[in-house]
């Protein structure tokens, strides 16, 4: 097992155990030592939205897009969290910054062939996670 994967290990352990606080350390501490990892960036931002810090969460789970922009775990939580809003403006106004972060690292115009695509390459189960996300989105805010 490789330092990294121990370390995930952990941060995952202190989220599914809601120590929020230690798991937020604990990423944001990985990530000083690794700033190119998303999983790190990914983890803080679970952690920030276990203590409700929503907002915040959403800049980490943006920023583990930039780094690898088909990160499909922070695609979901991005939909997720937009979903859970009951202001339609604030729903609107999270897709529209989610959108132009994907935008800026991916070819808007093929947009939704790459993801999905990309998605069924890796398995059914990550497609249609994916599929299913987008689709309760586009009802959500429709």
């Amino acid at each position: 097992m490789t330092n990294k994967q121990k370390v995930l290990g952990k941060i995952n352990l202190l989220i599914n155990t809601k120590k929020f606080a230690a798991a937020l350390s604990l990423s944001a501490e990985a990530a000083k030592s690794s700033p190119n990892e998303p999983s790190y960036f990914y983890f803080a931002g679970i952690a920030l939205a276990g203590m409700g810090r929503v907002d915040l969460a959403l800049k980490y789970f943006f920023h583990t897009i930039t780094i690898q922009p088909l990160y499909v775990e922070s695609h979901l939580f991005i939909a997720g969290i937009i979903c859970s809003f009951s202001d339609s403006n604030k729903k609107i106004e999270i897709f529209e910054s989610w959108v132009s972060a994907i935008s800026k690292q991916l070819n808007f115009e093929d947009l939704e062939s790459q993801i999905f695509s990309h998605y069924l390459k890796i398995s059914d189960e990550a497609y249609y996670r994916v599929v299913s996300s987008f689709a309760r989105l586009y009802m959500e805010i429709n």
